[in-house]
């Protein structure tokens, strides 16, 4: 089994790249990844990684992919929940004034 791989993102920065690095190297079988921008005027970028050969390195990106997917799903609902309390407490504030 290949445990390493190489993925281009194209039209990507190094947002995405240390978001998708640090998640990766939360998976127990991943043992690195590395993301680096290949030039500072394309806006494509590289990531590494290497796995302990349990699971397939595209498998290990597709789980953080999906990781983050729900995160930032949590997040969503977060914040319009967050939202709606706010609304509701500036316009309890209205009617006291």
């Amino acid at each position: 089994m290949n445990n390493a791989c190489c993925v281009k993102l194209i039209l990507e920065d190094r947002t995405i790249g240390n978001l998708l690095r640090t998640n990766l190297l939360k998976q127990k079988e991943v043992t690195f990844s590395r993301q680096r921008q290949i030039h500072p005027l394309q806006h494509t970028i590289e990531i590494k990684v290497k796995t302990k050969g349990t699971i397939k390195p595209y498998d290990a990106i597709e789980k953080t992919l999906k990781d983050l997917s729900e995160e930032f799903k949590n997040l969503e609902d977060e914040w319009a929940r967050a939202r709606k309390v706010a609304e509701k407490e500036k316009h309890l504030m209205k009617l006291e004034i």
